[in-house]
């Protein structure tokens, strides 16, 4: 029991991991980091865990949600069994095709990452 990893000093029967594809610039690559976080789910004994906060954000400058790839990676992800909870712009017709695709629901953005603006 290596106590050194800070996953292994969590008492995983108390908390539920919710895996992140944070710094996907793709569909593709928001992807495979869901596929990695509900491995790690695996690793720490929760094999029905298949909850996903999807980020797809292509362009680095702004920092904003990809609307195409965040569909795209819903409706792939919606497919295999996961539970998708899509970072988005304060889009109402995005949210609306994301709901239409299985998604438990929609996170909007209040202002840009690192904007400071916060809601307004």
């Amino acid at each position: 029991n290596d106590t050194t990893n800070f996953l292994n000093n969590l008492d995983w029967n108390k908390l539920w991991l919710l895996p992140n594809t944070a710094g996907s610039q793709t569909a593709e690559e928001a992807i495979r980091m869901a596929f990695l976080g509900h491995e790690l789910a695996c690793h720490i004994g929760q094999e029905d865990n298949f909850f996903v906060k999807l980020e797809v954000i292509s362009d680095p400058k702004y920092l904003l949600p990809d609307p195409i790839g965040t569909l795209k990676a819903a409706e792939f992800l919606i497919k295999k069994g996961f539970t998708v909870l899509p970072y988005i712009n304060a889009d109402p017709m995005l949210a609306l095709h994301l709901e239409d695709l299985g998604c438990a629901t929609v996170m909007p953005l209040g202002s840009p990452i690192g904007s400071g603006q916060g809601l307004q």
